[in-house]
């Protein structure tokens, strides 16, 4: 056949592949697979545990579809996954405990010989979601079905319709533009969910919840059902609280919660950080208080062990991850380690213990510990910058081998500051940090990015993240869509690539939010590094009322101009500026030499750093929200 490079339907499955048109039925192939739902399926997610559930599973599908590729003579191209230990574990389950992280992407790229079925990829994925769902209905749901109304119906129609896999197979073109393919093959839009009546899963709203019954009128059946999946759910758990009073989940939901329930069985081992015992995920209650357990049994340890003794009536502590055999705090449920969470806990959730008391013996620590924990913690997103254009300027072995090298780094560079990594695949990470090193962790993590692909002299290689120091009371969910709204429009739309954008993410919305290059040229110290160490200088010294006064005296008149242009200040104008409103009239010499010290970090966190590809000569306004930023987390972090 003439090679036209058109699209041609192909005849492997229903809508799930196409065929590049080629002349020759003997030289080795090449496969684009890609499998979704990506970002709405993880972001579905009320709990941490949810969150990384999603992404280990997609993970592990992808990782079905590389191993049928393996087993039937083809070889991965891209990722590098020689030593990637989650598809070690697909290819030869351990049994036991195996690894956690989900470190293989949603797509690849592969060589396969001529004849080679992409079906293949499709049924592998398929029988291996299969089995998971089986697991997980005969063990929790099947017995309780028959209170429900066609739940059996519904779990099929569900678990079937739910993946989309889509797959390209062709005559290597020889200079790069089979990267293109996969995106052609998605205009196709073949994958239809199934159509969803009834009443709507609380987690994944687009799906019906597996009771089958209408609330508005069968709430008393409904209810029944989800007290009966609710007592199995608890029965195979062990942990009553798995299963909430208030969701109620269709089979998707209901598989992803459960995955570690049926690990054993359906995936071959259980995902574990240690290869000694479960994965466990904290709470962001429990992960917003880390740092201040250790403080907290360090200062306080009589105190402690009061409160222990109350908070171990409410019986979910033991679902948390270990600080360590000595700190008993570590068997306290993160939705008690905080006075609101007491306050505001239902019955269910305090167990046996006495609100009051429990309240009483938390003030008494709390007041020994000298502070309270902070209700803030971290999520980091990072993704590389312009890695299509590396893999065209580049041999694609190489970028394969930085990226894998990157990623093989990220769960040490992750745990080691007391942080979780929720998948680390690709150019792609997504980690639950606390606050205190969570600064640290993103600019160490762009180091490494960088410096693996330097190391296969590659230059140029940038990524991007979004930190959301996010309260503990604002859904995960909404903490997800925020992260993804500053690493795509603030960082690398807003700034330019190879950029950091922070945010302070509340209830009520985004309270402060700054982005910087990672490090910029000009600047004397890096940004997101001063922004780091400035955190203790800023957090008492400088009072919110000089950023007030400064903000409604000069607003967006105080902005930096650039050289050679005639608006705004200069930067030693600025300057000078900005000490004398700090000072406001005082002469002193030291005062003025503390004044100035302050003003210049002041003033690196104020001013506007772009990054690759947004440079401008335009007036920039000085942004507060930077050293404003610090000071917040000087005040937030526990110290050591």
């Amino acid at each position: 056949m003439e090679r036209s490079g058109k699209l041609c339907r192909s005849l492997h499955g229903p809508g799930n592949g196409a065929a590049m048109t080629g002349d020759s039925a003997e030289r080795p192939r090449i496969l684009h697979v890609t499998l979704g739902p990506v970002q709405g399926f993880v972001a579905e997610a009320r709990r941490t545990r949810d969150l990384w559930a999603g992404s280990f599973l997609l993970s592990w599908l992808a990782g079905q579809a590389m191993n049928a590729v393996m087993a039937n003579g083809g070889t991965i191209v891209l990722p590098a996954v020689a030593s990637d230990p989650l598809l070690a574990a697909i290819r030869q389950p351990p049994g036991g405990f195996g690894p956690a992280v989900g470190s293989l992407p949603n797509r690849f790229k592969a060589r396969v010989p001529a004849g080679f079925d992409p079906g293949v990829c499709r049924a592998a994925i398929d029988e291996a979601w299969r089995r998971l769902a089986e697991a997980v209905w005969h063990r929790v749901v099947a017995p309780v079905a028959g209170n429900g109304r066609d739940t059996a119906l519904i779990w099929q129609r569900q678990i079937e319709g739910f993946w989309d896999v889509a797959w390209v197979v062709g005559d290597d073109p020889g200079h790069g533009s089979d990267r293109a393919w996969l995106d052609r093959r998605k205009n196709w839009r073949s994958h239809r969910p199934p159509v969803e009546g009834g009443d709507h899963c609380t987690l994944m709203g687009d799906w019906q919840e597996l009771s089958g019954y209408v609330r508005a009128r069968e709430r008393t059946a409904q209810d029944a059902f989800w007290v009966a999946l609710r007592e199995r759910v608890s029965e195979e758990t062990g942990n009553p609280l798995d299963l909430d009073a208030r969701e109620r989940l269709c089979a998707i939901a209901l598989v992803k919660r459960l995955i570690l329930t049926v690990a054993a069985e359906a995936i071959g081992w259980i995902p574990s950080w240690d290869q000694a015992q479960p994965v466990s995920w904290p709470s962001t209650p429990r992960l917003a208080a880390r740092a201040w357990l250790d403080l907290a049994w360090r200062r306080a340890p009589t105190e402690a062990e009061r409160f222990v003794a109350l908070a171990d009536k409410a019986g979910r502590g033991s679902m948390e991850p270990p600080l360590g055999p000595e700190n008993k705090l570590s068997r306290v449920g993160g939705h008690i380690l905080h006075r609101s969470g007491i306050e505001n806990a239902r019955p269910e959730e305090l167990g046996e213990a006495d609100r009051r008391s429990l309240l009483g013996a938390y003030d008494a620590l709390t007041e020994a510990v000298g502070r309270s924990p902070s209700p803030f913690y971290a999520l980091l997103l990072m993704d590389g910058d312009r890695v299509g254009k590396l893999l065209g300027d580049y041999d694609e072995r190489a970028i394969a081998a930085a990226l894998a090298a990157f990623a093989g780094g990220v769960e040490a560079t992750v745990r080691g500051a007391g942080g979780y990594t929720v998948y680390a695949g690709g150019d792609d990470l997504l980690a639950l940090l606390p606050i205190e090193r969570a600064l640290s962790v993103a600019t160490d993590l762009s180091r490494a990015y960088a410096t693996a692909f330097e190391e296969q002299r590659i230059t140029g290689a940038t990524a991007s993240a979004a930190l959301v120091l996010a309260h503990l009371h604002v859904p995960l969910r909404q903490v997800l869509r925020h992260a993804h709204e500053q690493l795509e429009e603030v960082a690398k739309d807003g700034n330019g690539r190879d950029s950091l954008a922070v945010c302070v993410l509340s209830q009520s919305g985004v309270l402060r939010q700054w982005v910087s290059a990672w490090s910029p040229d000009e600047a004397r110290r890096p940004p997101p590094e001063l922004m780091d160490a400035g955190a203790s200088v800023l957090g008492e010294p400088v009072s919110g009322r000089f950023f007030y006064k400064v903000r409604t005296t000069w607003g967006d008149l105080l902005a930096l101009r650039h050289a050679g242009e005639a608006e705004g200040f200069t930067v030693d104008e600025a300057r000078r500026i900005l000490v004398a409103e700090y000072l406001a009239g005082e002469t002193d010499a030291a005062a003025k030499a503390t004044a100035e010290t302050l003003i210049e970090d002041i003033l690196t966190l104020a001013r506007r750093w772009p990054g690759t590809g947004k440079e401008t000569t335009e007036p920039a306004a000085l942004n507060f929200d930077g050293p404003l930023l610090a000071r917040f987390l000087g005040q937030e972090r526990v110290p050591r």
